[in-house]
């Protein structure tokens, strides 16, 4: 199984969204998506020519841990938090399909398996919600808690006005299905400034929100920002695992084998040790 990078560059100048892989791809906008077009047709020909099953992924616009720093949710973050000024490009009407790395992750991991022999396709792999340059700025704001010093410049040569994925092709296929939103991803980013995160980690719990749950239940285990509680911890990682977090359920897990915050008891612990495995 033969599993490749495409981009959602390929689709260019597209009008029609969301973006399909049924859609024609006849306006590349860089040298770069002509030469992911390009990829994606040298797929088909060896795949037709050597029997290979081939599976090309189109990623949009992904972000998260070792991510390159010249990104926008890198270099605004920081800079938002210094205070520093950066550039704005256009009037921030364009949108791009945010998607985290973790998610990315599950969808090439589901193409590798190939549950459903797929012998030469390309998949969307976003995370089907768009977000606007101006809502993006906000909500860089909104997590680091300082308003956003920018020059506003002319829309760079070769972007395209939005990115935005239709992964329909990709659930039906692959089972993919991506769980982590750009404000959840923004927080982690920001965890080690910890009674900030608490801040804002806080209301999202309380929402029901499990990956903040699990975040909360670690501060509290870790004394991160606020006491240290183990009891605290052990209620949030409950919640959380009982939206099948696997991570919260690991982490109940040993609270309960070491009886921390909680009595102990090693046949609960096994349950979610099992669940999390």
């Amino acid at each position: 199984q033969i599993v490749y990078a495409s981009s959602s560059s390929v689709y260019g100048l597209n009008k029609k969204v969301p973006f399909s892989e049924s859609d024609a791809i006849e306006t590349p906008n860089s040298p770069y998506a002509c030469s992911k077009m390009a990829m994606e047709l040298y797929a088909k020909t060896y795949s037709q020519l050597y029997d290979l099953n081939l599976i090309g992924l189109r990623f949009f616009t992904v972000y998260g841990p070792r991510g390159r720093p010249d990104m926008a949710p890198y270099k605004f973050l920081k800079a938002i938090k210094d205070g520093t000024k950066f550039q704005k490009y256009g009037d921030g009407t364009s949108s791009r399909d945010y998607t985290y790395v973790d998610d990315i992750v599950s969808g090439v991991v589901a193409s590798l398996q190939n549950r459903k022999q797929v012998k030469c396709e390309v998949y969307n792999l976003g995370n089907s919600s768009p977000v606007s340059l101006n809502e993006f700025i906000s909500l860089c704001e909104k997590v680091v808690g300082n308003k956003a010093n920018y020059d506003q410049i002319e829309n760079q040569l070769g972007d395209v006005p939005h990115t935005y994925a239709d992964i329909s092709k990709a659930k039906i296929d692959l089972g993919y299905s991506p769980k982590i939103k750009l404000e959840e991803a923004f927080i982690a980013n920001l965890e080690k400034d910890y009674k900030k995160a608490y801040k804002l980690l806080s209301p999202l719990a309380e929402q029901g929100n499990d990956k903040a749950q699990f975040r909360l239940g670690v501060m509290y285990k870790e004394g991160q920002g606020v006491p240290q509680d183990y009891e605290e911890a052990v209620k949030w990682f409950r919640l959380a695992a009982e939206q099948e977090n696997h991570e919260a359920q690991l982490a109940l897990a040993l609270s309960l084998k070491d009886g921390k915050g909680v009595t102990k008891d090693r046949e609960e612990a096994w349950k979610f040790m099992t669940l999390a495995a």
